[in-house]
């Protein structure tokens, strides 16, 4: 049993190895850098989180009081969302069209080359991936950091060492709700003494220089967190009501340009404005992305611009 261990943990130092040496330069310093952004983050949420059970929230609460125990109870179901839906972004397969059914992935050469000229209104398995030699369904985009097709991928994500797909998509951005949520927690906490110490100067609220420093430290990294991350749950939340991923709103918007370059759309004086609205719902509100919702409003605008009317 211990030789059998020793060889599976060579076996797998071997397949790492032999995957790294067909990274790009970028992709495999991607790879590595995942690592040490996922300590980072385990490394700030850990310090303010010791901030806040250290003086903070004595500080702001009093010492063991129900207003104390009532904040406390929502800051830790706050820290356990955050680092529950963390943990499993990084630790669930985003999706691998690898992981599908064998029957499916491996067919013969005939028909192969009859997908590569099937429409992607008849098939759901269109074309083959010249990287993976495995069928990519409509959705699925490979990634050159993890060297395999993902479906349903909206990015890689170095925060989380791990692909956003199908599987994971919503503990991402499950982590990064809870996430701007935990740091406005720490922010409306802390803003008092933070305000106190570093414009008024006064060192009898918080007398010691370390704990001074703490709250500076607590601070500054949950405000800054808070602003970069709210932009990204916007992001995301347009993402979903739109029924899109980050690559798929990227292709459509790269599709719009390419109309107003080649010259398929001509945009006068008089139609510029409802040509302009009809090309963006198109192709940001199609039928292959939108949700119902959105499938509503988009025929809703082409029909009323059909007809003439005003949106």
């Amino acid at each position: 049993a211990e030789y059998m261990g020793v060889f599976h943990f060579i076996f797998l130092a071997m397949t790492c190895f032999r995957t790294c040496t067909t990274l790009q330069p970028i992709d495999l310093f991607v790879r590595v850098l995942g690592l040490a952004l996922f300590l980072v983050v385990i490394s700030l949420i850990s310090a303010v989180t010791f901030v806040y059970f250290s003086f903070l929230g004595e500080l702001e609460l009093g010492r063991h009081t129900p207003l104390w125990c009532g904040v406390t109870t929502v800051g830790l179901w706050l820290l356990f969302n955050l680092m529950f839906n963390y943990v499993m972004c990084v630790m669930t397969s985003p999706g691998f069209t690898s992981d599908l059914d064998s029957d499916v992935l491996h067919d013969d050469h005939d028909k192969r080359q009859q997908m590569h000229i099937e429409s992607a209104e008849t098939s759901p398995l269109t074309i083959w991936c010249r990287k993976c030699e495995l069928p990519k369904p409509q959705r699925a985009h490979h990634c050159s950091i993890c060297n395999r097709c993902v479906l349903k991928m909206d990015h890689h994500c170095p925060w989380v060492m791990n692909c956003v797909g199908l599987n994971n998509y919503r503990y991402f951005v499950l982590f990064i709700t809870y996430l701007f949520f935990g740091t406005l927690f720490i922010i409306i906490l802390s803003i008092r003494p933070f305000y106190v110490i570093t414009f008024k100067h006064d060192t009898v609220l918080v007398s010691d220089a370390i704990q001074r420093s703490q709250v500076t430290f607590a601070f500054v990294i949950c405000f800054t967190v808070c602003l970069c991350i709210a932009g990204l749950v916007g992001w995301h939340c347009y993402l979903i009501l739109t029924g899109q991923t980050t690559i798929e709103f990227l292709n459509n918007y790269s599709r719009i340009i390419h109309s107003w370059v080649t010259g398929q759309v001509k945009l006068t004086s008089n139609t510029k404005q409802s040509h302009l609205i009809h090309l963006c719902v198109s192709a940001l509100c199609s039928h292959a992305y939108a949700c119902a919702g959105f499938s509503f409003f988009r025929d809703l605008c082409l029909n009323s611009m059909e007809d003439g009317s005003a949106i």
